[in-house]
């Protein structure tokens, strides 16, 4: 097979990790790419390596692939969720937190059309569960929503989507990133925190004069990414996949392999059960495979807003 690395993606940051994710995951859509797949090399970190079993495209003829290939915004969320609500309602949904039976309602449309409507409704939360927030029942949601106070999900995710350029997600896949988009920030890149609070000029907490500087194109991929990690049903809750709860921390935990894999092994091999032990047998791993697992708790740096911690290797 043909071989394209992805340059500007490191497997070992969780934002970069969810960027290949949505990489794969587009140009595995029908009358995309045929036969795509992927794999990492050791090049410097870990970089995501796609394969073609037709010829390589170039970086532009790839971009331009993806970019005929994102679906368009009604695909991540029906308006009808929000269409005959009140104000408020609207901006509880767009905080992901929808109401049971609003939501169920979606999911049933969503099954009766099978597009891809049903994996994004898969992914923002699920209706078997609900919990109380200020009174009001609402389902249990992802985990990825890094959000607080005042900020919604799908309306920063929108605004993403809306901004993002060619060159914005061309420079994410092939360039080394250098921070310059202006927010928002989905918050999955541990340095979207921490490059705020170091030896800065600026008192971190004047948002206004020390902003958060991120990496358009990759947030932009990697919400792509997000439908192969949905929330599922279990007993006594919801989960999302690969997070993990533990006494001490919740943290998501996600695989690097070395065989040319395509779309669907991949969304087995990040529920595999083997790589979210506490302790686990990396010869068992290396038989799948797996040649590395790599960790990021979810933490509350200032009390409010969540980020990922740098990942570790475990």
């Amino acid at each position: 097979m043909n071989e394209l690395v992805l340059t500007g993606l490191d497997g070992g940051n969780p934002l970069g990790f969810l960027a290949a994710l949505g990489t794969l995951r587009i140009l595995s859509r029908p009358n995309s790419v045929s036969d795509i797949r992927m794999s990492w090399q050791a090049i410097g970190s870990w970089r995501p390596v796609l394969h073609f079993c037709e010829k390589t495209p170039t970086p532009d003829e790839l971009v331009k692939k993806l970019q005929q290939a994102f679906p368009n915004r009604e695909c991540y969320v029906s308006e009808n969720l929000a269409s005959n609500a009140a104000d408020t309602e609207r901006t509880w949904r767009g905080k992901l937190k929808f109401s049971r039976e609003a939501y169920r309602q979606y999911l049933t449309c969503c099954g009766q059309t099978q597009g891809r409507e049903s994996e994004y409704a898969a992914t923002w939360g699920s209706d078997a569960w609900t919990e109380v927030d200020k009174g009001k029942s609402r389902i249990q949601k992802s985990v990825f929503d890094f959000t607080s106070g005042q900020q919604q999900f799908l309306t920063m995710m929108f605004e993403i989507i809306e901004r993002s350029t060619i060159d914005d997600v061309k420079n994410a896949l092939f360039q080394s990133w250098d921070y310059s988009s202006p927010p928002p920030s989905l918050r999955w890149d541990p340095l979207d925190e921490g490059r705020r609070y170091a030896l800065h000029a600026f008192d971190p907490t004047q948002t206004s004069k020390n902003p958060i500087r991120c990496v358009r194109g990759a947030n932009r991929l990697a919400i792509e990414g997000l439908p192969m990690l949905p929330a599922i049903p279990v007993a006594g809750g919801t989960v999302t996949t690969g997070m993990i709860h533990s006494k001490r921390a919740t943290y998501w935990s996600w695989p690097i392999w070395s065989g040319a894999i395509d779309y669907n092994v991949i969304r087995s091999l990040l529920g595999l059960s083997q790589i979210h032990k506490e302790i686990f047998d990396r010869s068992e791993l290396a038989k799948m495979g797996i040649c590395e697992v790599y960790r990021s708790s979810v933490v509350k740096p200032t009390g409010r807003y969540r980020n990922f911690t740098p990942a570790q290797p475990v």
